[in-house]
């Protein structure tokens, strides 16, 4: 089993149920109660290990947007990483898919009904 940080763990969770793009100060108003320090560790981190991707901000070229990495994105990273660390990350990822497809069939079941 792989054991993750606190704050890596927490900003995974953020990134996996808002599934959109957030700058660093996004980031910290979300989880104030870690440093600056943490959360830029846990960023560089996750960047690291292809969990998570940065891309420029257009509107202003000193920030980064960072967000989720796609399938196809996380496979091409993974050559880096152990498979045991690859497993517990597509794991916590594939979660809240499951969830979703279950109540969208939910939806669709009842909706005939």
């Amino acid at each position: 089993m792989v054991k993750i940080p606190q704050p890596t763990e927490e900003i995974l969770n953020v990134f996996v149920y808002r599934r959109d793009a957030l700058t660093l100060r996004q980031l910290q108003q979300l989880l104030p109660h870690f440093e600056l320090k943490d959360t830029k560790y846990a960023l560089r981190r996750l960047r690291e290990k292809g969990i998570i991707t940065s891309e420029s901000n257009l509107m202003d070229m000193r920030r980064v947007f960072y967000r989720l990495a796609t399938e196809d994105e996380i496979a091409q990273a993974s050559l880096s990483i152990r498979k045991q660390e690859m497993d517990f990350y597509l794991s916590v990822i594939q979660k809240p898919l499951n969830i979703m497809e279950q109540e969208h069939f939910a939806q669709i079941v009842v909706g005939e009904a």
